[in-house]
């Protein structure tokens, strides 16, 4: 099993789901910017989150940190192939800056 930390910034509003035994969760998708160097790049986790009662939290442009499985697929577009990466969370955190 591989665990994944990540920080990034919430892409849009988090949506509540159920799934196909009826239990709820929450689905939001994270973007992380590697801005090191000349080279830049972001990468984007769908992130799958069993507790329902943060959603009205996890809006667009919030920072976050989260924690859990990774899983990694191979996905099509178009005949396009890319790697979708999704994490099962068990910690999700809002990232606040300190007062001082």
């Amino acid at each position: 099993m591989q665990n994944a930390q990540i920080i990034g910034n919430i892409v849009a509003d988090a949506e509540s789901k159920k799934s196909k035994d009826g239990s709820e969760y929450i689905y939001f998708r994270v973007a992380v910017n590697d801005n090191r160097g000349e080279e830049k790049s972001t990468q984007y986790f769908d992130v799958y989150y069993p507790m329902t009662g943060v959603l009205k939290y996890l809006k667009k442009g919030q920072k976050v940190f989260v924690g859990g499985r990774l899983k990694l697929s191979l996905g099509d577009k178009n005949g396009t192939k890319f790697l979708n990466a999704s994490i099962s969370a068990k910690d999700v955190e809002l990232c606040v800056p300190q007062q001082g």
